[in-house]
């Protein structure tokens, strides 16, 4: 019973999508009117001494200015917007590389042959997808798109029927609970405090580590899933399957004979697990930090890499050892764009530098850290400037409609804080609140800004500081922790109608082939499931 109504759910708001969602490019220019005509009205109803038509320029001025020049409060230009903004390109680019590269694309097709029929397969995507998000979104994003078309293409292979649209819906929801992991830009923002407003940095433990927050990502880790198999069609007739005219077969980008390498041997593979082992034990001798909670994962996750990164060093010294005859005699450009070993000494440079910060304590959680880390991840893994360079070029044109599209909301975040229609819908459902519930119209404020202004930086910029004093305002006693909860339920809300908003799609609808249109009635049943879940985890957890 249940199954059916979620089912008829999910198909009603596919075929609504289908006949009325434009693309996305488009959907951001009709946005662009929507709010030109919202701010429009708040200008002339606010009045004052300025005339009518002042303030009309005013806002149409704001509008082209903050395309390429988004303004603080101040006046002056907010550089770090647009440095967000090519944070953001990096993240989802070395994202990119790094989930090309042959050891991740191997892993992909093995865990990918695991669903033996499309509902399954659904469930699975969306799991890993999401996993991968809350270490970093951008490889969510790729791998979630990557997994949903390799899964696709299997399946056709092998005659088991998949629902291509389903699985690319299951791909995106990595943009769902992102903002509840390592790369969550709202916390990490957060943690800088607002100096103009005179707000204090807020610490991860707060918010990304918070009970609130682990709980809420595990309790969404296996809902999720759950979900994308309830929505799955029964009928074989209604799969919608994958398409290879629409989406040519991908190779990774060392897929040449060069590559060619039996993997590790299990000496190899034990070589690496010892010097991983040594090098945590010395990372934590050598430091002077107190062995806390976020210490411990550091050092985990760190191992983790470790291990990866020994790995595929191994790997990659055997098959320089073993390179071709034809290699050896190359020119000096050629010998230098193909060289293995000079990959190396270039990727552990990069992360040695990274583990010496972190044995020394002086490693900043952050965008840049996530981004130093998969940038030099991605090299290793590639195994030749060549290759990465190449990785690098296809992920740059599956970014290519972010690129596009950023100066657009930039825009409407120009005329939404020019005409004070963010601060008058905060500050209105903020006006209704209690301590106990303003985390939750903190959540629908949030949702509601995010179909306006898709960006997590945009959207600490327009609420932000509103959210935080009216949180500092509300705090009474058993609410100390009010602060941390509402930044993380604008952080959920940022996160939650990305499943109606296309933008952060794009990568994904560019690897896949899918059309905007195929998957968005399927994230919007997925938006509707998963608000339910977190409003009841901020007034429970």
């Amino acid at each position: 019973m249940i199954r059916t109504m979620i089912e008829r759910l999910g198909k009603s708001l596919t075929r609504w999508f289908e006949r009325y969602m434009p693309d996305p490019f488009v959907l951001a220019i009709v946005l662009t009117f929507v709010v030109f005509a919202a701010a429009l009205t708040q200008t002339l109803a606010q009045g004052g001494p300025t005339a009518w038509y002042e303030r009309v320029i005013v806002l149409f001025s704001a509008w082209k200015s903050y395309l390429f020049e988004p303004k603080l409060a101040t006046g002056r230009v907010d550089f770090s917007l647009l440095y967000f903004a090519f944070q953001m390109c990096l993240m989802l680019v070395t994202g990119y590389a790094l989930a090309d590269a042959r050891p991740v694309h191997r892993m992909i097709e093995r865990v990918a042959a695991f669903p033996k029929d499309s509902p399954t397969a659904a469930a699975m995507v969306a799991f890993v997808a999401c996993c991968a998000a809350l270490l970093h979104w951008g490889l969510g994003v790729v791998i979630g798109a990557l997994l949903a078309k390799e899964v696709a293409r299997q399946g056709r292979k092998n005659g088991i029927a998949m629902h291509y649209p389903l699985l690319g819906a299951a791909g995106y929801t990595a943009l769902l609970i992102w903002h509840g992991g390592l790369s969550g830009s709202i916390p990490l923002k957060a943690t800088k405090g607002i100096p103009a407003a005179s707000i204090a940095p807020i610490l991860k433990s707060d918010t990304l580590f918070s009970s609130l927050n682990i709980l809420l990502s595990v309790l969404m880790l296996a809902a999720i899933p759950l979900f994308c198999y309830l929505l799955h069609p029964k009928e074989r007739d209604r799969y919608v399957p994958y398409d290879p005219a629409r989406n040519p077969e991908d190779t990774p980008s060392d897929a040449d004979e060069t590559a060619t390498i039996v993997d590790a041997t299990t000496r190899s593979r034990g070589l690496a697990l010892i010097g991983t082992l040594l090098a945590t034990w010395i990372l934590r001798r050598g430091s002077s930090s107190a062995l806390d909670g976020t210490r411990i994962g550091l050092l985990a996750a760190n191992a983790i890499l470790l291990y990866l990164v020994l790995h595929v060093s191994l790997r990659l010294l055997i098959t320089a050892w073993r390179r071709p005859q034809a290699e050896r005699h190359s020119t000096l450009p050629k010998a230098l764009a193909n060289s293995r070993l000079f990959t190396l000494v270039l990727a552990w440079l990069g992360l040695g530098i990274l583990q010496i910060e972190i044995a020394t304590g002086k490693a900043v959680f952050g965008f840049n850290l996530l981004n130093f880390s998969f940038l030099f991840l991605g090299i290793l893994f590639q195994e030749t400037p060549r290759r990465y360079v190449g990785a690098v070029v296809r992920g740059t044109a599956s970014c290519s409609g972010i690129i596009l599209q950023f100066p657009f909301y930039f825009g409407i975040l120009g005329l939404m804080r020019v005409s004070g229609l963010a601060e008058s819908l905060t500050h209105a459902l903020a006006s209704i609140s209690t301590a106990t519930t303003y985390p939750v119209v903190t959540f629908f404020s949030a949702g509601i800004v995010n179909l306006f202004v898709p960006s997590g930086g945009g959207q600490w910029v327009v609420q932000g500081e509103i959210v935080i004093k009216g949180a500092q305002k509300l705090m009474v006693s058993g609410h100390t922790d009010l602060v941390g909860r509402s930044v993380m339920a604008l952080a959920y809300g940022d996160a939650w109608t990305n499943m109606l908003q296309p933008f952060w799609a794009i990568p994904l609808l560019a690897i896949t082939g899918l059309r905007a249109q195929e998957i968005i009635g399927y994230s919007a049943a997925l938006m509707l499931f998963s608000g339910a879940l977190t409003i009841i985890g901020l007034l429970v957890f």
